[in-house]
Order: C-alpha cells, then structure tokens, then sequence
C-alpha cells in the first residue's frame, strides 16, 4: 500500500514526465489553410479523406448552424482545426488565414455580402498565393432542383471575382470512359502545359454526372474550351472522345432552365471537366498570384465524391489527385517541387536535344553542299585535266611540225650550198617558213573538243 505522504510526490513526478505539449499547447504554423464551405448545402461526402491526404494542412469547416455542426461526423469533427459556423460574411477574421476555398457543389443561394466578401478575401494579402475551388454539377435535377443552382452560384462567384471560366448548362455522358454507365465519368488527366504536375500518379478521377466547363472573354462571350488553348488557362481534367452532350432542363421549351452556351443536346467529342486559370493581380503595388479552379463536378460531397479512390469495382485516383491540386494552387507543392524539377529537367534536355538535332542537321546540310562543291571542283579539274591532255597533244604536234620544218630547212640548206644558183637555196628556205607558220596556224585554229 502507497504512503499518503507520497501520494503529493508521486503526483508532481507524473506531471512533470508528461510531455510538455500535453500541458502548454505548442504554436505552430500551418503550410496551408484550407476552408471547405458546407453552409451552403454542399455534402460532407468525402470530407474525411480530403482532410487525411493533406496533414501539412489545416482544414476550416465552415457550416450554417450549430445542429449541423453538430451532425458532422467524429472523424471529420477530430481532424478539422476549425469548425466555423456563420457565412463568409461573418469570419472574414478567420478567412485572413485562408489559403484555398473550396465550394463543393452549393444547392443554396450566395448573398451579396457573402460574395463580396470572397472578394475582398481573393483581392487582399499579396504575400500570399491563394486559389479557390468552385465544383459545379451537370443540368441534372438531382441536386440543385429544376434551377440548376450550382451552376448559377458557381457561375456567379467566377464572374465576380474576374475568371473567365464558367461551368456550362449541359450535362455530358461519356461512353467510353466510365464507371459502368455513361453518367458516372471517369476524368482523363490530361493537363496543358504548364500543369503536367498535377498528373503525378494521377491518371483518372470521378465526375459522377459531370457539366462542362466554358470559356467568357472580356467581352462576355461564351466560348468552348475544348477546341483553343488560352493564355493562362489550363485545362486539366476531360472525357474521352466519346463524350456526349445532353440538356435535361429545361425539359420542355418555356420550363426552367438554362440552355447550353457553347454545346447543345447531341455534340459528341472530347470535352473539359475541370480547368484552371492562374491570374496575377496587383495588389498594392505588388504582383499577387492567384489560381480560380472550376470543376463540371466536385471533389467532395455531391452523389459520389471525386476524392474517391474506387467506384463500382474501379480503381481511381481521386485522393492522390485532390492532394495535387491544392498543393499547386496553393503554392505549398509538397513532394511536387521535385517532380516540377523532373519535368523542368526533362524539358531542358529535350531542348537541348531538339538543338542538337537542328545542329546536326544543319551540319548535315552543310556537309551536303561542301560535297557538291567538291563533286563540281572535281569536275572542274577533270575538264582542265582534259584540257591539259588536249594542250599537251597539240604541243608534241606542234613539236612534230617543227622538227619536220627543221628538216626541210636543213634538207634545203644542203641543197641550197650544192646548189648551181644561191636562188634556188633561199627559195627552199623560204618554202620551209611558210610550211611552218602554216602549221602553228593550223593548230591555233584547231577546234577544241
């Protein structure tokens, strides 16, 4: 049995041997802050595995109500830092923090406040890389009613804060590509340039009854993204080429609904699901860089999460691509800085390798109009061989004629001294001249051959 006097000893011992984190909570900070909006509608689907691929983050939840905070799961309840009740409106101290926003397909309507309130939040702190998320949903009347209120919200949002992507009003199937029926898509990711690094070890993603995501310019042109690259726009995530476009609303001419701004009912091709837009803004005289994400289906929540990792017996790789993304749009990066240094190397050696290929064929060229300059200086000399030959053949001629005119002149010579009259001498000798310069005449006016 214990002494009671060591009881006070015992216990101060105990205390003192606890880690001190157990007794004064430790400040830290935080690589990223992430807030995930559910006070508007949105599913908490998925919610638990988002916060479990991202430890270096912390996770903001914001909900309408303390019942629905309350109904959040435990796991979801352990592993959030914060659960915020209110509207944006209401926490913009917490949203001070925020790195990422991530809207996951809202089936309630914005106030105005609410939305000017993300863009004070989007427009402030220049030091800060920050990126919102908006996840839409097809024109389907499953969420959202017949209003197709995720799109107009979403919609709304990237208007006000100065995207150019939209999410359309169509739905597309894909007939190819899919998790057993054509609504439930399975996303290819393909990105642009510039955003190949958010396909490290992610290939396909869920888009469980996707819409598709459009371009508007400055003018307010609705434009299809599936057809043009665009400057600082990324497309990332999209069907196959089997993709079909359908309109469920409006049902019936004059119904509720919106129509498609850049498909309609039929189309069929290769369509956008997810793309990204990296804008830099100017905020107090410093560059601010910012990324606006629009999805045609969301991440969390909705009828079956893109975070999943399988669906109806198919692998996927919605966890790994979740982490990808906000780890990009965030600036953090994580492990992706080394495959960003990866992909730099590689595209620095594929250059150098494409130089050294247009090096080698200009040497190769080079070297093909040094051997025709050979081939035509060979030829030259072969024509001034021939030439020569020709010149030297006329010469020993010439020699010949002249040693024939030396013996007629000697021949005439002798006669001449023999002779009866000096007359007939110098006439031989002068016959002899003419027979010479008449054969040097003779080879000058030789044609050449």
């Amino acid at each position: 049995m214990v002494n009671r006097k060591l009881i006070p000893v015992i216990a101060l011992a105990l205390l003192f041997a606890l880690p001190l984190s157990s007794v004064v909570p430790r400040a830290s900070e935080p690589g990223i802050v992430v807030l995930v909006d559910l006070a508007h509608g949105e599913s908490a689907a998925g919610l638990d595995m988002a916060i479990k691929v991202l430890p270096e983050a912390e996770f903001y939840i914001l909900v309408s109500s303390q019942d629905q905070a309350n109904s959040l799961s435990p796991i979801v309840k352990e592993l959030a830092y914060k659960i915020l009740v209110g509207t944006f409106d209401s926490i913009t101290n917490d949203l001070k923090n925020v790195n990422v926003i991530i809207i996951p397909q809202p089936t309630m309507v914005f106030s105005p406040a609410e939305v000017q309130a993300i863009v004070n939040w989007f427009n402030s702190t220049a030091t800060m890389q920050k990126a919102i998320w908006l996840a839409g949903d097809s024109d389907y009347p499953a969420q959202g009613g017949s209003q197709e209120i995720a799109m107009h919200q979403i919609d709304m949002i990237a208007e006000a804060i100065g995207t150019h992507l939209r999410e359309d009003f169509v739905s597309v199937d894909d007939y190819a590509s899919n998790c057993g029926a054509t609504y439930r898509v399975v996303g290819l990711i393909q990105p642009d340039p510039g955003a190949e690094v958010v396909a490290f070890a992610a290939q396909k993603v869920l888009f469980h009854g996707p819409g598709i995501v459009a371009y508007v310019d400055d003018q307010g042109n609705w434009q299809k993204l599936n057809t043009s690259t665009l400057p600082n726009i990324y497309r990332i995530a999209w069907t196959s080429d089997n993709g079909k476009i359908s309109e469920n609303q409006p049902q019936k001419p004059g119904a509720p609904g919106e129509l498609g701004k850049t498909a309609s009912a039929g189309d069929s091709g290769k369509y956008v699901l997810l793309a990204a837009e990296r804008m830099i803004l100017n905020i107090s005289g410093s560059n601010a860089t910012r990324f606006v994400v629009v999805s045609g289906e969301t991440p969390i929540g909705g009828y079956q999460p893109g975070i999943s990792a399988s669906y109806v017996g198919v692998n996927l790789d919605g966890p790994r691509f979740f982490r990808n993304m906000i780890l990009w749009i965030s600036g953090y990066m994580g492990e992706l800085k080394f495959v960003q240094q990866y992909l730099n190397d590689k595209q620095s050696l594929t250059s150098q390798l494409s130089l050294a290929q247009s090096n080698l064929q200009a040497a190769q060229q080079t070297i093909s109009t040094l051997q025709q300059q050979l081939q035509q200086a060979q030829s030259s000399l072969s024509a001034a061989n021939n030439q020569i030959s020709q010149l030297s053949t006329q010469i020993s001629a010439l020699q010949s004629s002249l040693s024939k005119v030396n013996s007629t002149a000697n021949s005439a010579l002798e006669t001449a001294s023999g002779a009866a009259s000096p007359g007939l001498a110098y006439g031989g000798i002068a016959l002899g001249l003419i027979a010479l310069i008449v054969a040097i005449v003779a080879m000058v006016m030789k044609p050449k051959k």
